[in-house]
């Protein structure tokens, strides 16, 4: 047992550094609830997966914004072959580009006809609704 009087000495810790060291961990916590947030993992086991993508995903953004990305030539012949083929799921055509942003922003089509379908299926959704009226027979 220790007395009083032989206690092993206190490393006295300035105030300041606390502080810092408070802030640091709070920024890290922070940017990890952000990361979470944008990755959105739907368990534990995809959380290094989904950080893998996002920091990929970082990297080739910034390539873009500073100009030094490069695309893969031969990936690209082939999904302009494929395009011209009218094969819209070719896996040369979803390779050549890494970020896929607006992959989720509608429905890949199979083929031209399904593609031409859907698009008059648009265009007579938008037409304004005097053009419309007008068509109309009056029974």
């Amino acid at each position: 047992m220790y007395s009083f009087e032989r206690a092993p000495p206190i490393i006295a810790v300035k105030e300041k550094y606390i502080q810092i060291l408070g802030i640091a961990l709070t920024a890290v916590y922070g940017l990890f609830i952000v990361f979470l947030y944008a990755a959105e993992p739907r368990s534990l086991a995809e959380v290094p997966t989904k950080a893998r993508t996002t920091i990929e995903n970082a990297a080739t953004t910034g390539q873009v914004i500073i100009g030094t990305y490069k695309i893969d030539q031969a990936k690209f012949d082939a999904g302009l072959i494929a395009f011209r083929q009218d094969n819209f799921v070719s896996p040369a055509i979803s390779s050549t580009r890494p970020t896929r942003k607006n992959a989720t922003l509608g429905r890949s089509f199979t083929s031209r006809t399904a593609f031409t379908a859907r698009a008059g299926a648009v265009s007579r959704a938008t037409t304004p609704y005097s053009n419309k009226a007008s068509k109309r027979s009056i029974a």
